[in-house]
């Protein structure tokens, strides 16, 4: 039976009490044996909410998942512990890493969600300035030398970027997402921005590498209900996807990405004195009443379909089309290759003007 390895990314640190809402997130353990319950197999914890229980806060994180048997990266108990996690999934290594956005520093001190971080933690946690990134491509550059030396055969980054809210992907995410491409990651998925942006497939600036991207894949399971968020009731708070690759090896060793299947979800609050959450996956609409019991859901599925399929239809497509997406030379291209190899693309393209 092919096995399936889930993963998600949990906004909160678990800090075993003084539970907190916005604008620090501190969560009871609960959440982590639900997850562990309904299959999820790894965590990112390199997002903008991990330090919100401060140095406390992120080690019992770590703790309370390894508890629960769900493994987890971005984050990491030693400074020398690796920053990216592999694992073989039916006889395919496939390699992950997770980084989050920096906010301003203070005092010259790192932040997280503008939380100074200690010296100790900072090392701790993967993180890159969205304007300044070359200190990402660095570490990238080495995580992928590393992973090609433990044999890994796919490559997936899971960014923690963008700006919350935007349906569109910035500048910075376009640069950062074509460099990684170049240099060779096959998969990149998304999250920050508690929307959905656009599905796409990259290309190499050399024409030897394709990467699928999924710039941000919007809320899964969330609060931010129409009826909460002041001054953005457009619903797309509301919705969500979920990413399937299928990587596939033929008869000759070869290893390709044989499907793409992006799943739009979106998040219904039964009104009863609970306010129970549900996670509505929305690949069978018409059939979705009679399989959950739920009522009354077609004008909001509609709506959410309509906005989902509004921003990655066509990047769906796309990258369906494009598949079965054969993975190319493996070999890691440095980050100063790849900036040359740019440089001497960018002036082509300005001697054929």
């Amino acid at each position: 039976m092919m096995q399936i390895f889930s993963i998600c990314t949990t906004e909160y640190a678990l800090t075993g009490g003084n539970y907190s809402g916005y604008p620090t997130f501190c969560a009871p353990d609960a959440i982590a044996d639900a997850l562990a319950e309904n299959g999820i197999d790894m965590c990112l914890l390199a997002n903008n909410h991990i330090y919100d229980g401060g140095d406390e806060g992120l080690q019992r994180t770590m703790e309370v998942l390894d508890k629960d048997g769900i493994m987890y990266t971005g984050v990491r108990k030693k400074a020398d512990d690796k920053k990216y996690v592999v694992k073989d999934i039916n006889g395919i290594k496939v390699g992950f890493f997770n980084y989050v956005f920096e906010t301003e520093e203070v005092n010259g001190q790192k932040t997280i969600n503008g939380i100074a971080v200690n010296d100790e933690s900072a090392d701790l946690i993967n993180s890159f300035k969205e304007a300044d990134p070359e200190s990402l491509y660095s570490d990238v550059e080495q995580i992928l030398s590393d992973m090609k030396e433990e044999g890994v055969e796919y490559t997936v980054a899971c960014m923690h970027w963008g700006v919350e809210y935007q349906t569109e992907e910035n500048s910075d995410q376009d640069e950062i997402a074509q460099k990684l491409c170049d240099m060779g990651v096959d998969a990149l998925i998304a999250s920050h921005p508690h929307v959905i942006e656009p599905v796409d497939l990259l290309t190499s600036t050399d024409g030897d590498h394709e990467m699928v991207c999924a710039y941000a894949i919007g809320n899964h399971l969330s609060n931010q209900r129409t009826e909460y968020m002041e001054g953005l009731t457009n619903g797309y708070s509301e919705d969500g996807m979920m990413v399937k690759l299928t990587v596939k090896r033929d008869a000759k060793g070869n290893i390709s990405l044989d499907g793409a299947d992006f799943i739009p979800t979106w998040v219904y609050m039964d009104q009863n004195p609970d306010n129970e959450y549900f996670i509505l996956p929305l690949d069978d609409p018409e059939n979705l009443e009679k399989n959950t019991g739920l009522t009354n859901l077609t004008d909001d599925v509609t709506a959410s379909l309509d906005r989902t399929n509004g921003i990655v239809g066509n990047g769906v497509k796309k990258v369906q089309d494009a598949l079965p997406i054969a993975q190319k030379d493996p070999s890691v291209k440095s980050a100063s290759e790849v900036k040359n190899s740019n440089t001497k693309n960018d002036k082509s393209k300005k001697d054929t003007k």
